[in-house]
């Protein structure tokens, strides 16, 4: 359990409790900014959960903020303490039934409006309050605009979700190629980082298999390209090449991905999932793989000044709308605010 930044003498104490600590850093920012101490307790695959620390850190706690609705918040809504307890869910973890054992009516939601659509009409499951956050990236990338624009689709996914739909997107890319003259590529990167042995084999097994497929429809393997798990800087390098980013998922989590490469100014098409419609624009949702390969073939016939435009736009949307920044400080405005 880390002691984190803040004054000894402050006089309200903040407990972050986290399996997966990949979207903290924008509200341990803000929270360093508050008259506030804060402790965070970080539970990891590869070792035992140490419940003993977590309740002592509920008990010292105002206000224990969970990252991810996951498995110790439910014990933790049953603990007997004063500590306020708010919790953001990310959407990965919405339909797990443990989300049923939560004492809601301890629980303070934090969600994107999609992921509070869900909650009521899918999970049946109404806290008692809620804040609506949207999904916040760097916004640093949308004050450079896009100077090039080209045939390069991207695509952001773990191969060995079904719900992320690779194979599907494989499909719709061989339907642009035969109705496209241009010479497109589909850039697709995958893997994570830390995985399990099990996990790995079977991300291997899966990376070959589409290889097989790809090669028996004789595509060219340069127009299909495959990238392992990217550290931050070479990632941004590889958003910036790209023209065209699809998410084909039937339901995403946070969707992190599609705003980072919309902030590079690069043209997102997003699956109409439940809920993808109080983030983004009509025009860049899509239902059908027709209607995907429809509206690439679309951005495509537009001038290179009509893109720049476009482009533009995007950044815009996104440095109004999902700036992790303005994010964090409304969790933090929510974590602060339950002492009174």
């Amino acid at each position: 359990m880390a002691l984190l930044e803040g004054r000894a003498d402050a006089p309200y104490k903040v407990g972050i409790i986290a399996y997966n600590t990949g979207f903290l850093r924008p509200v341990l920012q803000e929270l360093s900014q508050r008259d506030c101490l804060v402790r965070q307790y970080t539970h990891t695959d590869d070792a035992n959960l140490n419940w003993t620390q977590v309740v002592e850190l509920l008990k010292w706690s105002d206000c224990a903020f969970f990252d991810f609705c996951d498995f110790m918040l439910p014990m933790a809504s049953h603990v007997w303490t004063d500590a306020r307890i708010v919790a953001r869910c990310h959407g990965t973890e919405i339909y797990n039934q443990i989300l049923k054992a939560v004492d809601w009516n301890k629980v303070h939601l934090v969600c994107s409006p999609p992921q509070a659509l869900r909650f009521e009409r899918e999970v049946r499951i109404k806290p008692a309050s809620i804040t609506h956050v949207n999904v916040g990236v760097n916004v640093e990338p949308t004050k450079h605009p896009k100077e090039y624009f080209g045939h390069n689709i991207g695509l952001v996914a773990i191969t060995t979700l079904p719900r992320k739909r690779i194979f599907t997107t494989i499909e719709s890319f061989i339907d642009l190629l035969l109705q496209s003259k241009q010479t497109w590529t589909l850039h697709i990167r995958t893997g994570l980082t830390g995985w399990r042995e099990k996990e790995a084999q079977e991300y291997q097994r899966y990376i070959t298999e589409f290889c097989t497929v790809i090669e028996r429809m004789n595509l060219p393997f340069d127009q299909i390209v495959f990238h392992e798990y990217m550290e931050k800087g070479k990632y941004e390098e590889w958003l910036k090449g790209l023209d065209v980013f699809i998410s084909n998922a039937m339901q995403e989590g946070y969707g992190v991905a599609n705003f980072e490469a919309a902030s590079y100014g690069v043209y997102p098409l997003i699956f109409r999932w439940l809920g993808a419609d109080l983030l983004w624009p009509e025009d860049r949702l899509f239902l059908t793989q027709r209607e995907l390969v429809d509206k690439i073939m679309t951005w495509d016939q537009m001038s290179v000044e009509q893109k720049r435009l476009r482009s533009l736009q995007l950044q815009k949307f996104v440095r109004e709308n999902h700036d992790e920044k303005k994010g964090a400080k409304q969790v933090v405005d929510v974590i602060m605010d339950v002492k009174q």
